[in-house]
């Protein structure tokens, strides 16, 4: 793993941590990760 795949990671960690399991959130945590991807 490259050291972005490793940020790329704990960013996705953070925000699961950030917006926990409820399904209203999960939509939230998506929108989230895909604006991160696009940038």
């Amino acid at each position: 793993m490259s050291d972005d795949d490793t940020i790329n990671v704990r960013y996705f960690n953070n925000v699961r941590a950030q917006v926990g399991d409820k399904a209203h959130d999960e939509e939230r945590a998506k929108k989230l990760v895909e604006e991160f991807l696009e940038r």
